[in-house]
């Protein structure tokens, strides 16, 4: 992948993860990537905008921009959903795409953006039932799906660590394999 298309598109969500969402743009600009972050409007909540745009550069993008305003981000190399709520990845799965993140990753498939959603809930809405069948379509569809830290607990399932310990490395490391081509 050439310079000018490693632009991630880092997209955060209303989950405690997003908190943390500077070090993944921190971890992503430490690989190479240009940084831009969208979040849907509950995710707006948990980010640190300011932050995050002194970091980037950019705007932090969650409400969908006019036709004909230009578009203040750079072409996506790359897209990481993380952290993804099980709500969002549902309604991915279904192609609903009623927030500025969704939006773009429902248009990623048709643009071949190689993408990697990585799921941060609690075990309670982890263990829905239309959940799995969502992260198989994704899965169909060419999104790369990491649970948790890659770890399971003692009841078999995955482990998700503390908000503070997002597994941001593994994202960008399972990035990296999807654009070596």
């Amino acid at each position: 992948m050439s310079d000018q298309q490693r632009v991630l598109y880092l997209m955060c969500f209303g989950s405690s993860g997003s908190r943390y969402a500077h070090e993944g743009v921190r971890a992503a600009q430490d690989a190479g990537w240009t940084v831009c972050v969208m979040t849907t409007p509950k995710g707006r909540e948990f980010v640190d905008v300011p932050r995050i745009e002194e970091m980037t550069g950019y705007p932090v993008r969650s409400v969908y921009k006019q036709p004909d305003e230009p578009d203040a981000f750079p072409v996506a190399g790359a897209f990481l959903a993380a952290p993804i709520t099980v709500t969002s990845i549902n309604k991915w799965a279904a192609g609903i795409g009623d927030t500025v993140p969704l939006g773009y990753l429902i248009e990623g498939y048709g643009l071949n953006v190689p993408t990697v959603a990585m799921p941060y809930s609690s075990h309670a809405h982890m263990a829905h039932p239309v959940l799995n069948r969502s992260l198989e379509a994704l899965e169909s569809f060419g999104v790369t799906v990491l649970l948790g830290d890659g770890t399971q607990d003692a009841k078999g399932r995955p482990h998700f660590p503390p908000p503070e310990k997002f597994p941001w490395q593994a994202g960008l490391d399972a990035l990296e394999h999807l654009t070596r081509t």
